[in-house]
């Protein structure tokens, strides 16, 4: 198995924490012909509304850099990218599948779930990486973002909602394109967000924002430990909606489906709301 195939399962079930399992499908599939293809290497979905996830890895991650290793981005992002694209047209224009580990095959109608971001996620630990200006950030009405795997994954990690997540992306949406066509260092962005009440407001340069919170790192560590315990009874809203899962577990699939609607409803819930349920 490659790293970016142990990676795509790693993000499955990092991901399936705080999104629940029932919203994360891994290496969808649709037949072309008599072969069956990917879709993509994750899926995200709630209420049909959909995320999709193209990823790469380097199988030795300390074997590039500088140059060599801005050609190895550059090259992957292309890659990643055409797939995404193929992907979008797929999700609006065929049928495809996906065997979920709880919920068996999942079968998905031709334009039933609407893509509502298109995510690019390359590997890689060294500084920002900015891209070239020929790479879109919109396909077909579809926006498309670009991380490092690790960044992602954080925001997944803070943000724990899909709502929330896309309203991050969003909201970063109306960055400069010198800002969002760039690879690594999400941290400075995340920050600037959360410090401006969850709003890009006041963005200068990537260079000057960092700058700023470099001399502010004290007001940083104390705004981010004061949201993880306001976040804590967001929590409890997160073990009901996996709760909820369990039950569908041990029940006859024809009748999960008004356990998968309620479980909707709790992870639906913006951030604020699952806190206040919470406590």
């Amino acid at each position: 198995m490659t790293r970016t195939a142990l990676a795509e399962k790693f993000a499955a079930a990092f991901a399936s924490t705080p999104l629940a399992d029932e919203c994360v499908f891994l290496n969808p599939k649709y037949l072309d012909g008599n072969l069956q293809k990917e879709v993509c290497d994750l899926l995200l979905v709630l209420r049909k509304n959909a995320l999709l996830v193209q990823m790469k890895c380097q199988e030795d991650p300390l074997s590039r850099s500088g140059e060599k290793l801005e050609r190895w981005v550059t090259k992957q992002v292309q890659t990643a990218l055409s797939q995404l694209q193929g992907a979008v047209r797929k999700v609006t224009e065929s049928e495809f599948w996906c065997e979920h580990p709880r919920r068996g095959k999942v079968l998905f109608g031709k334009g039933e779930l609407k893509p509502e971001y298109g995510v690019v996620l390359i590997e890689h630990f060294d500084e920002r990486i900015r891209l070239e200006c020929r790479f879109p950030l919109v396909y077909r009405d579809v926006p498309i973002s670009y991380f490092t795997v690790n960044d992602f994954l954080n925001l997944i990690d803070e943000l724990r909602a899909l709502p929330e997540i896309l309203s991050y992306l969003h909201e970063r949406d109306n960055l400069p394109a010198d800002v969002t066509l760039g690879v690594g260092g999400e941290s400075v962005l995340f920050q600037h967000y959360i410090l401006n009440d969850r709003t890009f407001s006041n963005w200068t340069t990537y260079e000057e924002v960092e700058g700023i919170l470099s001399s502010v790192q004290p007001q940083i560590r104390a705004a981010m430990e004061a949201k993880k315990r306001a976040d804590k009874p967001a929590y409890e809203v997160e073990r009901l909606a996996s709760g909820l899962a369990s039950s569908i577990a041990i029940r006859a699939l024809e009748m999960a489906d008004p356990y998968l609607r309620i479980q909707e409803e709790l992870l639906d819930l913006p951030f604020v709301e699952r806190r206040k349920l919470g406590t």
